[in-house]
């Protein structure tokens, strides 16, 4: 049976993003970002650290709208720094790759529980994307605690991200600590 134990991960994840972001800021120091986007391809054990500045966004705003906060929306893709770092988890593209009727896919999540892959009828992607989308978001939520953040050249409100391609998984809040 093969495994995917999502907890295993959160360190290395978090550790990708926090030098995502530090090195953005050391190499990109007059670059004003308004939106982070961790943004995932979980069958494909891909995520993608991606930014944003508000003159971007302002260009595609016709594209995507904005939210609750006035913080423009737009398709990932577009983002001025589009897959400004990748982090490649063979293990995850692996166990996807298993035919889940011989053998299941028994994803293990960040709050204890199990999700298996091949027990329904219809299991589909977002079998995998939720859980994987539950360590995402907790990922992000610590790295805005972590000092990195505040390294970055940012408007007054950041927009922060997670997003899963072709999926119904999406969430972007705000992050509005001191600015550089």
């Amino acid at each position: 049976m093969a495994t995917i134990n999502l907890p295993e991960y959160e360190t290395r994840i978090r550790d990708f993003c926090v030098s995502a972001l530090e090195t953005f800021s050391r190499e990109n120091p007059a670059t004003r970002v308004s939106t982070v986007v961790l943004y995932a391809f979980p069958n494909y054990g891909t995520l993608i650290f991606c930014l944003d500045t508000a003159a971007n966004a302002a260009k595609h705003a016709d594209e995507g709208g904005r939210d609750e906060n006035g913080l423009v929306l737009i398709s990932v893709p577009y983002f001025a720094f589009f897959e400004w770092r990748r982090l490649d988890i063979e293990e995850w593209s692996d166990a996807y790759e298993v035919d889940q009727e011989e053998e299941p896919l028994v994803i293990q999540t960040v709050d204890g529980g199990t999700v298996t892959m091949g027990e329904g009828e219809d299991d589909g992607d977002e079998t995998l994307n939720e859980p994987v989308f539950g360590l995402l978001v907790k990922v992000m939520r610590d790295v805005t605690r972590q000092a990195a953040i505040r390294t970055l050249n940012r408007e007054m409100v950041l927009g922060i991200g997670v997003e899963i391609e072709d999926s119904e998984f999406s969430e972007y809040w705000t992050f509005t600590g001191e600015p550089t």
